[in-house]
C-alpha cells in the first residue's frame, strides 16, 4: 500500500475528498474487472468439463449419433408447460 499520508494531513479538505473519491472510484472500477475475470474463469472451467466429458464419453456419443441418425428425428419444443413432440421426416 502506497498512501501519502504526508500529503492527506496536510492538504485541504477538497482535496483529501477528491482523493478519497478517486480512490473509490479506482475500487469500484477493480471490483468490477474481478468480477469478470471471475465470470471468464469460471467459464473456462465448464468448457474444461465439458472437454473432459466428451473425452471420455466420446464412443458412447458417437454410437448414439449414428444410431440416431438411422432413424427420423424427432425435435421436442416447449408448449404450454409441457412438451409437444413434432415428427420430421
Amino acid at each position: 500500500m502506497n498512501l501519502p499520508l504526508e500529503f492527506l494531513l496536510t492538504c485541504s479538505e477538497r482535496t483529501a475528498g477528491d482523493f478519497q473519491l478517486a480512490r473509490l472510484d479506482e475500487f469500484a472500477r477493480l471490483k468490477r474487472q474481478a468480477r469478470e475475470l471471475q465470470e471468464q474463469a469460471i467459464e473456462k472451467a465448464i468448457e474444461a468439463g465439458v472437454a473432459l466429458y466428451l473425452r471420455t464419453h466420446r464412443d458412447e456419443i458417437m454410437a448414439a449419433v449414428k444410431t440416431i441418425a438411422g432413424r427420423e428425428s424427432v425435435l421436442c419444443t416447449p408448449g404450454f408447460g409441457r412438451n409437444e413432440q413434432i415428427t420430421t421426416a
